[in-house]
C-alpha cells in the first residue's frame, strides 16, 4: 500500500510505524534518549545535541505514544466484543508543521505551526469469535472512531499531561457538532440527492462524498462547518458498511488530526497595508464624511492586525518573546488610542491624519515584529 504526502519545507516529520505492538522496552528506550537530551541541555552541553535531535525524539515519542494508546483501546474493545484480531500494517506521520506568512503572495515569514497526525496506513485483520460479520464490522467502526479521536487527543496528553479538548480530529469534530445540536447526516446512495444540498461544507468535501457514495461507500458528516478556536472546518468519515474499513478525515484533506491554536488567518502586515491604502484614498476624495469612514475601516484593520500580531508572536519561537510582545502591544496600543482621538475630533484635518495614518503605521510597525528578520534580531537583545 502506497501513501503520498506533501510536506512544507522547514517542517519536522517523524515517520512512525507500529510493528505488531509498542513494547515497554521500546518506550523505555525513547524515554532514556529524551532524558539524556534533557540532562545535556540542563548541563549546557550542546556538543552532541541539535534541534533536529530534540525535535525528532519528541515527535517519535509522540508517535509511539499514539500507537501505544491506540493499541490499548483496541485490545480492550476486542476483549469486550469477543474479537480476534491481528495487527497488520500501521504507519503514521507525526509533524511539527511550519506556518508560512505571505505578503502579496510571496513567503514573508516562517514560524512554528501546529502539531499534527496523519495516519496513512492502519490495517487490522479481525473476526468475531462466532464469525458474525456484522459484529466484526461494528468493532472495526468503533475502533476506527476511537483511533480517529486519539489523533488529536494524544497531543493534548503529550503537551499538557491531560485531555484539554483542543485536539482536532474527525471523531472529535463529529462529537462536538452533535453536542452543539447540529444534525449529523449518514449519507448513502438512497439519500445523497436530498442530503448533499443541505451540507454547508466546502465543494471539495461534497465532491469526495459524492464519489465515495458512487463507489458503494457511505459517509457520516455534520451539516455545517464548525469553529474550534480560530479553526473552521469539518470532520467526516467515509466507510464501507459491510467491512468497517473507513477513512477518518478533516476538511484539510488529511487522514488524521492535529493540535493548535490558529491566529485569525491573515497576514498582519497585509491588514495594515490595506488600511494604509485606504488612508491614501481618503486624500483623493473631497468629502470629510468619506475620510472618516475610511478612518474607521483603517482603525478596525489596525485592531485586527494587532490581535493577529500578538497571536503569531505567542505561537512563534522568538527570543525575548516578552520584550517583542511588549513592543508590539505598545506600538499598536498607541496607534489605536490616537486613532480614536483623531476620529473623535474628526472635524479638524490634523486629527483626521491621526485617525487615518497613525494607527495604521503603528500597527504596521507592530506587525513587523512577526517577521523572520525581527525575530532574528530579537535574539541579539540582552
Amino acid at each position: 500500500m502506497n501513501a503520498s504526502n506533501t510536506v512544507t519545507a522547514g517542517s519536522y516529520v517523524a515517520i512512525v510505524p507500529k510493528l505488531s505492538r509498542v513494547t515497554e522496552n521500546t518506550l523505555a528506550e525513547i524515554r532514556s534518549q529524551l532524558l539524556s537530551i534533557q540532562q545535556a541541555v540542563s548541563a549546557g552541553d550542546f556538543s552532541n545535541v541539535s534541534k533536529d535531535d530534540v525535535t525528532g525524539a519528541m515527535l517519535y515519542a509522540a508517535g509511539l505514544g499514539y500507537w501505544a494508546q491506540e493499541d490499548l483501546f483496541s485490545n480492550i474493545g476486542a476483549i469486550a466484543g469477543k474479537i480476534r484480531k491481528v495487527n497488520a500494517q500501521h504507519l503514521g506521520l507525526f509533524s511539527w508543521d511550519m506556518k508560512i506568512g505571505y505578503f502579496f503572495g510571496l513567503p514573508r515569514s516562517a514560524t512554528a505551526g501546529n502539531l499534527s497526525t496523519d495516519i496513512d496506513i492502519h490495517r487490522v485483520a479481525a473476526i468475531e469469535q462466532s464469525n458474525n460479520g456484522a459484529k466484526t464490522a461494528q468493532y472495526l467502526m468503533q475502533q476506527g472512531m476511537q483511533a480517529s479521536y486519539l489523533e488529536g487527543a494524544h497531543w493534548e496528553v503529550f503537551r499538557d499531561q491531560h485531555f484539554t479538548g483542543k485536539g482536532i480530529s474527525a471523531a472529535s469534530i463529529i462529537g462536538k457538532s452533535a453536542a452543539a445540536g447540529m444534525k449529523i447526516f449518514s449519507v448513502s446512495a438512497s439519500n445523497i440527492d436530498t442530503v448533499l444540498p443541505q451540507l454547508g461544507v466546502g465543494i471539495e468535501v461534497k465532491e469526495e462524498i459524492a464519489n465515495a457514495v458512487a463507489a458503494g461507500n457511505a459517509a457520516t458528516i455534520p451539516q455545517q462547518n464548525i469553529q474550534l478556536d480560530a479553526w473552521i472546518g469539518t470532520g467526516y468519515v467515509i466507510a464501507d458498511p459491510s467491512t468497517g474499513a473507513a477513512a477518518y478525515k478533516i476538511s484539510g484533506g488529511f487522514n488524521g488530526g492535529g493540535f493548535g491554536c490558529n491566529c485569525i488567518g491573515f497576514d498582519p502586515t497585509i491588514e495594515a497595508s490595506v488600511g494604509l491604502l485606504l488612508g491614501l484614498a481618503a486624500f483623493a476624495v473631497s468629502s470629510p464624511a468619506v475620510a472618516v469612514i475610511l478612518g474607521i475601516i483603517g482603525l478596525v484593520l489596525s485592531v485586527l492586525s494587532l490581535i493577529d500580531t500578538i497571536c503569531q508572536i505567542n505561537q512563534g519561537n522568538a527570543c525575548n518573546k516578552d520584550a517583542v510582545l511588549f513592543a508590539a502591544g505598545l506600538l499598536g496600543g498607541i496607534g489605536i488610542v490616537l486613532g480614536l482621538v483623531g476620529l473623535f475630533f474628526g472635524v479638524l484635518p490634523i486629527f483626521l491624519i491621526f485617525g487615518l495614518f497613525v494607527p495604521i503605521l503603528a500597527t504596521f510597525a507592530s506587525a513587523f515584529m512577526t517577521t523572520t528578520l525581527m525575530q532574528s534580531l530579537s535574539c541579539r537583545l540582552p
